[in-house]
């Protein structure tokens, strides 16, 4: 897995990267979501976004980025928060998410992940 050494995320972000964490899976009797973070530079500010998808494999999709987001209005993710010091945006993510230092991965390396978590 390609996953980032922390020191490794802001200046991947810096220089227009995305970086992403899979934070996990809901199930019920009728479907299941799969939930991820994405952070971003945007202009002057570092951005988390969340995101939060029907897991359509079932359907024959296999890319995670094709699946429906439950909220329509959303289809890009959510912006959950926004700063211009990195350290504050990681600090918030870390109050708010159940994320580890260790598992943040390069834009578009989710479906590996994803195939891990079958």
């Amino acid at each position: 897995m390609n996953y980032l050494d922390f020191e490794q995320i802001k200046p991947m972000i810096n220089k227009g990267k995305t970086i992403e964490q899979f934070i996990g899976f809901t199930k019920s009797d009728d479907f299941s979501t799969l939930k991820w973070i994405s952070l971003y530079l945007n202009e002057e500010e570092y951005c988390v976004d969340f995101h939060e998808v029907f897991d359509d494999r079932k359907e024959g999709i296999e890319n995670i980025y094709d699946f429906p987001y439950v909220e329509p209005d959303d289809m890009y993710g959510k912006r959950m928060h926004q700063t211009v010091d990195f350290e504050s945006l990681t600090e918030w993510i870390f109050n708010h998410f159940s994320v580890s230092r260790d598992r943040f991965l390069p834009f578009d390396f989710l479906n590996e992940e994803l195939g891990k978590e079958k």
